[in-house]
């Protein structure tokens, strides 16, 4: 193919000695402003798709990547002092005579195409950039702790094979120039998990209860009874779900997910809180196992979902809104809208603010909500009326007890005027008082903020006379604030609890 050759014909506003940068492929040529002659790449225009301009000014930088199509081009930069600047270029084939020194040889230039050639049409027909790209957005999302066997265990799965014994993972750690070389003994190897325990054999139908010794002999193996987990008594109390599918009929719609994990759930996949014997009758949670379903009941691309936080503030709120809108994104929903001022701004749609990712990027390190909270409450009627005005389909509720109350009926109200809307309910509390969440949002940075004043009281009571320090903290019928501090603090004499019986 031609070489490709990019020029530049004019500029504005751009301070002399300014550097250019132009990267196209893994190729990259620079030059100053009024001294550059024509950069010269041995690509053509139809394989630098994109290529990239950097313009470093003394004053800062910036970048903009082109995909050509033309021959001329008018590329703008932007700089908070200088204000806007402009750079004329002319992306032509370069001369065959001359250039020589420049290009390679015509047998070495033929190989380079085939392989470019060879590998566009191997990526393709294996469709790896898509893959690649499904696998590493899965990984970013689930964040398994071992990032290596998952991607393994995908790799396997889209070959159709299963998942046999792992060999340990040997780091190659290649020897830097001018740098001592690292000795064989000190390269590390990252071993895989052991696999996951096998069942032990048994001649019976249904789960089983086996002892395991030390050495992982299996000596007993028998029928597994409630005997066997619960004290005499005890009872598991599945907390059912309201679903959409009950009232209004579902689209099935394939999840778009499926590139990107294979762990799907089924709708009766539930998780209990950690059964234990303790000799006394014991009741036990049960809910709905949260993760993703292979079949979803809207099309995302159809979507129209809205964020509102109501009552008093909690630390992470912004996370929250962040998290709600990234994996809104990646399933595919275009049209996500935050609600300002709780349930007041509801029937306000004015003052809703479009969110996307850009717009969410840095909330999470702001305090408060992005979302401005309010208490108020108006009927729900007039808010299922404006959600329903809007074609909001999937509407999303932050608050504590009061605002799930108000997320239920305005469920409701729109069931009442046949509005088919999804309404989701994140619990938020300081508490940690919801059965089986080991911690709810903002639980941390109260049980941290909780240990300064048990050392400002420590403090104060130990530099005076006959003193007694008394903190007193949040958490209304649990204790869980008040306990994790006084662990923290350890100097606490007497930690009161709501749930204790004290005199």
């Amino acid at each position: 193919p031609p070489a490709m050759e990019v020029c530049i014909d004019g500029t504005a506003n751009v301070p002399e000695g300014s550097i250019v940068s132009v990267r196209v492929g893994s190729s990259r040529k620079q030059g100053s402003i009024g001294t550059s002659r024509a950069m010269l790449f041995a690509a053509g225009p139809e394989d630098a798709n994109p290529f990239c301009v950097d313009l470093y000014a003394p004053l800062g930088n910036s970048r903009l990547t082109l995909r050509p199509n033309h021959t001329q081009y008018t590329v703008d930069f932007q700089d908070a002092d200088r204000g806007p600047m402009h750079l004329n270029l002319t992306v032509r084939e370069a001369p065959t005579t001359g250039t020589s020194a420049l290009r390679p040889s015509a047998s070495r230039e033929g190989r380079r195409s085939k392989q470019r050639l060879d590998c566009k049409q191997y990526v393709e027909k294996h469709k790896l950039v898509q893959f690649m790209q499904n696998l590493m957005q899965s990984v970013l999302v689930d964040r398994p702790d071992d990032p290596f066997g998952y991607m393994e265990s995908h790799l396997r799965a889209a070959q159709g094979a299963t998942m046999g014994p792992r060999a340990p993972l040997s780091v190659e750690v290649a020897d830097v120039p001018g740098e001592p070389p690292v000795a064989p003994a000190s390269r590390k190897a990252i071993e895989r998990p052991k696999e996951a325990m096998t069942a032990a054999p048994k001649s019976f139908s249904g789960p089983a209860f086996a002892v395991q010794d030390a050495a992982g002999n299996v000596s007993t193996v028998q029928p597994l009874s409630s005997g066997h987990v619960f004290s005499p008594g005890s009872q598991v109390r599945r907390l059912r779900l309201k679903t959409l599918g009950e009232d209004f009929p579902s689209r099935q719609v394939d999840t778009p997910l499926r590139g990107m994990t294979s762990n799907f759930l089924g709708g009766d996949a539930w998780v209990s809180e950690v059964f234990f014997q303790q000799g006394h009758a014991k009741t036990y949670y049960g809910m709905l196992c949260a993760g993703p379903r292979a079949t979803l009941h809207f099309k995302p691309s159809e979507v129209v979902a809205t964020i509102v936080t109501c009552g008093g503030l909690c630390p992470g709120l912004n996370s929250v809104v962040r998290q709600l809108v990234q994996m809104l994104t990646i399933y595919g929903v275009n049209k996500i809208y935050g609600i300002r001022g709780g349930y007041r701004g509801v029937t306000d749609p004015r003052n809703w603010m479009t969110l996307t990712m850009d717009a969410v990027r840095d909330i999470h390190d702001l305090g408060g909500t992005v979302l401005a909270s309010d208490r108020g409450n108006p009927s729900v009627e007039v808010q299922a009326e404006a959600l329903k005005n809007q074609g909001v389909r999937q509407h999303f509720v932050i608050g504590g007890d009061g605002t799930h109350r108000g997320a239920y009926a305005t469920y409701e109200a729109m069931r009442e005027i046949g509005w088919e809307c999804s309404v989701v309910g994140i619990p938020k509390t300081i508490d940690n008082d919801i059965p089986m969440l080991d911690r709810t949002f903002g639980f941390d940075t109260a049980c941290t903020e909780a240990t300064k004043a048990v050392h400002a009281a420590y403090t104060e009571a130990t530099c005076n006379a006959n003193c007694i320090g008394l903190v007193k903290l949040m958490g209304r019928h649990c204790g869980f604030i008040a306990m994790n501090a006084c662990l923290a603090a350890r100097h606490v004499d007497i930690c009161l609890l709501p749930e204790m019986e004290i005199s």
